[in-house]
């Protein structure tokens, strides 16, 4: 029998070599049986609705990426906070900085940031945060979320982690949850597997991003939940630990975060 994983993060509404059945498929066989799908564009809410109906092991967020931050506005806001009422709407997310690419102006990331922080509050759900290249001034913005939530444990995910030990231990100390991803098993990622030694093991979260990061040995296939297992493999080495402690300890901590009772 499989171990039980959970994906924190994956993007249901890419486009993949077979179609979403078989995903599913392919995940339960590899033991992942709960997933999240990640908002980021404004026209792409109601797939996730729709995907988190039909699969019950699927779960979504609602959230409006970095990149697509000029597309921001009153109405998507209210889109979003009638998607937060959703019994299986449990975060807003993906949301954040990206000063690597640039594709909408870093002022317009900063207050589209912002507002979907103030939105979280507001509706009382975890964030999942996207960080490249925007350290300092994400951790201004975050710094003060975490002084207005009431959730204290469960304020949020810093997804794909990638960061500094520096980024790393701030995030800690304001309540955040550090994901990693299947850059986690590339050759030149020696660096963030030293980092996610230093992360508390209830505070350490699995996801795959699919479908891109591919972990080893599947890297430059497109990515998907049934490779999760290839992260958890090389996390576990990190940590000096069991794959069926990881795996308890991850499932547990995805279910905190998220609020799933089961």
């Amino acid at each position: 029998m499989s171990l039980e994983w959970f994906d924190t993060h994956t993007h249901l509404e890419h486009e993949y070599p077979f179609d979403t059945d078989e995903y599913m498929k392919n995940a339960l066989a590899s033991g992942v049986r709960t997933m999240v799908t990640i908002g980021t564009t404004s026209d792409g809410q109601q797939k996730l609705k729709n995907y988190s109906e039909k699969y019950p092991h699927v779960y979504f967020t609602t959230g409006i990426h970095p990149h697509e931050a000029i597309t921001y506005t009153d109405a998507v806001e209210s889109e979003m906070r009638a998607l937060c009422a959703h019994p299986k709407c449990v975060g807003v997310g993906e949301i954040g900085l990206d000063y690597y690419y640039n594709h909408s102006p870093r002022e317009t990331q900063i207050l589209a940031l912002q507002r979907q922080l103030d939105l979280a509050v507001e509706q009382k759900k975890p964030v999942i945060i996207h960080a490249r290249d925007a350290e300092e001034d994400l951790l201004k913005q975050l710094e003060d979320y975490s002084k207005k939530t009431s959730l204290k444990n469960r304020v949020g995910i810093i997804h794909c982690f990638s960061g500094t030990p520096h980024f790393a231990a701030e995030c800690l100390k304001f309540g955040f949850y550090i994901s990693f991803s299947g850059i986690l098993t590339f050759k030149n990622a020696s660096v963030l597997r030293d980092i996610a030694k230093t992360i508390p093991l209830d505070k350490v979260l699995l996801e795959t991003d699919a479908p891109f990061l591919a972990p080893v040995p599947y890297r430059g296939k497109p990515n998907q939940s049934a490779y999760l297992v290839e992260t958890a493999k090389i996390l576990a080495t990190a940590l000096g630990i069991s794959l069926e402690d990881l795996s308890k300890n991850t499932v547990e901590n995805s279910k905190r975060i998220f609020s799933i009772q089961s």
